[in-house]
């Protein structure tokens, strides 16, 4: 029997686990954090097609060389009712919890770990199918109407995808079941 690839796309998120990235062996962090609730239809892996940039000649007006343009991939998701403790690791801050009410001081020089992120889910299939970042620069907005009467704004996290220390310069890691 031949072996065949399992089927490659994402059409239901069942976790998203993270921890801080290790930047020295590349090394897969233990444990890893549940994250809490992601807004639905709100993450984005985002994978762009690589631009080129073609060099002419004068006397023939054809290229002979074309070179890949380079570009960022990234992933993004929404927070949206998740722990003070859990939105600090990617928002950075202070956070002081007591039994109420719990306090994220913002600003100054906060410094945000990179991330190790995998997301979970199923494939059209109904099989599982694993997306692993491995070092990931965290970037974060929060902006929208708030109210009782709107929408709920989560915390949006970008995630900018870096190579990986280890010896394979890894970015991603896609295992497919079949």
């Amino acid at each position: 029997m031949a072996v065949t690839s399992g089927t490659f796309n994402l059409v239901k998120i069942t976790k998203v686990e993270y921890g801080d990235a290790d930047l020295t062996a590349g090394a897969a962090p233990t444990p890893l954090a549940t994250m809490g609730t992601i807004k639905s239809g709100k993450l984005n892996l985002d994978f762009p097609e690589q631009g080129t940039t073609a060099e002419y000649s004068e006397q023939t007006q054809q290229p002979y060389r074309i070179r890949r343009s380079p570009v960022m991939n990234k992933a993004s998701f929404e927070l949206v009712t998740s722990l003070m403790s859990e939105v600090q690791k990617f928002l950075g801050g202070v956070l002081t919890e007591t039994a109420t009410p719990s306090t994220l001081k913002i600003g100054g020089s906060t410094t945000i770990a990179n991330k190790y992120l995998v997301i979970t889910g199923l494939n059209t299939a109904g099989k599982a199918l694993t997306v692993t970042l491995h070092n990931a620069f965290i970037t974060t907005s929060w902006s929208g109407a708030m109210g009782e009467d709107q929408e709920t704004v989560g915390l949006t996290v970008n995630a900018n995808l870096l190579e990986d220390a280890s010896a394979d310069k890894l970015v991603a890691t896609i295992t497919a079941a079949f």
